[in-house]
């Protein structure tokens, strides 16, 4: 009797210390909001109970929109949050590296398993975005500072924030339930993206020029007040029939770095490229304040016809910022954004024939980059952004 006793006994402790030791399942609930919608999960005891990075604790951390359960298990969060428009909810989880090695991130899984395929995410207008957790990947050839890396026996903390995505034009339904599976693997295992900076000479030597009062006093002063680009505002050029002026001081103000990093269509790598530009002086956000926005293409201008489209423009806007000391400054607004123009003449006046040049009112994104809706306009992209950040 006492034998069968303790082997009970020794079951009862070691599944226990399964449970301790791998955090296997934990419940914590708000006291307020509503009740998440039930939601079935049938688990394999074997997919998930020895997740080497596994989640031991989550915690509210800030916004106004309201949980219901929310549910940690292995390296999964199972949660039901409400956020109407203009709230958001953000949560603090920790995870820790049970084993000897270094661990990185590698994606998040929206099912209910690694390999479930029902889906784990039933409202697509709510996104989430995760800070101090980033897979692994190169800058330039070198690994990026910033990566997550679990060392062995250690802990890390990171937040997920849920809130309506951008550009949401339907806001009747507010709740999420979602189950986000955290995929954590050895970092040496992880395959990383690789990136080269966009940027080679373009936007860091006009930020310069902006930042420097020399170079915008003369930049300023040959800024066109009137006239071509039907009367669109001040902007200055090396597009076909700009002046000589225009195009020397350009080039002396860019001391040779009006190019960018793009990739060759033909051979897929990334090679330096020059640029024509037209830079614009205006108030995008109505905030009584002008922007500078550089519109940029390595297409042949001259082998445009008339209202052709321009296939490759790419658009970077900045906008002077105030820091702690009360001194104003330059700074880039938002990122470098891709998108085509109607070919326009650059004098329009008829008496000079057609110079080809891009077309800063009709300039449309062709891509979504960071929330940007396709065929967006700029002034639309920027007071967007603006609105955001604010």
């Amino acid at each position: 009797m006492r034998s069968s006793v303790f082997r009970i006994l020794l079951v009862v402790l070691s599944l226990a210390s399964v449970f301790s030791v791998c955090g296997v399942l934990a419940m914590w609930k708000y006291p307020f909001g509503a009740e998440p919608k039930s939601t079935d999960i049938s688990l394999s005891m074997n997919e998930f109970y020895y997740a080497p990075v596994y989640i031991t604790n989550v915690e509210h951390i800030s916004g106004t929109g309201t949980a219901g359960e929310v549910v940690f298990y292995d390296s999964l969060l199972h949660s039901s949050v409400t956020v109407p428009r203009g709230t958001s909810l953000t949560f603090r989880i920790t995870v820790f590296n049970r084993t000897d090695i270094v661990y990185g991130f590698d994606a998040v899984v929206a099912k209910l398993g690694v390999s479930g395929d029902e889906s784990g995410y039933d409202n697509e207008n709510i996104a989430y975005t995760l800070t101090n957790l980033k897979r692994p990947y190169t800058l330039d050839g070198e690994m990026a500072d910033d990566v997550t890396r679990i060392p062995g026996k250690q802990s890390h903390t990171y937040e997920i924030t849920f809130e309506f995505a951008e550009n949401t034009t339907d806001f009747s339904n507010a709740t999420l339930n979602s189950i986000l599976n955290f995929v954590f693997k050895p970092f040496d295992e992880i395959d990383p993206e690789h990136f080269t900076s966009p940027v080679d000479g373009a936007l860091e030597a006009f930020k310069k020029i902006l930042n420097t009062p020399q170079d915008y006093e003369r930049l300023d002063q040959i800024m066109d007040q009137g006239g071509g680009l039907w009367g669109t505002g001040a902007y200055v050029g090396n597009v076909v029939g700009s002046s000589d002026t225009d195009s020397e001081v350009l080039a002396e103000l860019f001391a040779g770095n009006l190019n960018l990093m793009l990739t060759n269509p033909t051979t897929g790598k990334l090679v330096k490229t020059n640029l024509t530009c037209m830079i614009k002086e205006e108030d995008l956000d109505g905030d009584g304040a002008p922007e500078m926005t550089i519109y940029m293409t390595p297409d042949v201008l001259t082998e445009a016809g008339r209202y052709s489209t321009i296939q490759n423009v790419y658009v970077g806007v900045f906008t002077q910022v105030t820091d702690d000391a009360g001194n104003k400054k330059w700074e880039q607004l938002g990122d470098l954004y891709h998108g085509t123009s109607v070919c326009n003449d650059y004098d329009s006046n008829i008496f000079n024939g057609f110079n080809p040049s891009i077309n800063t009112d009709r300039w449309r994104s062709s891509q979504v980059y960071h929330g940007v809706k396709s065929n967006s306009t700029i002034e639309n992209v920027i007071a967007g952004y603006k609105k955001t950040k604010s």
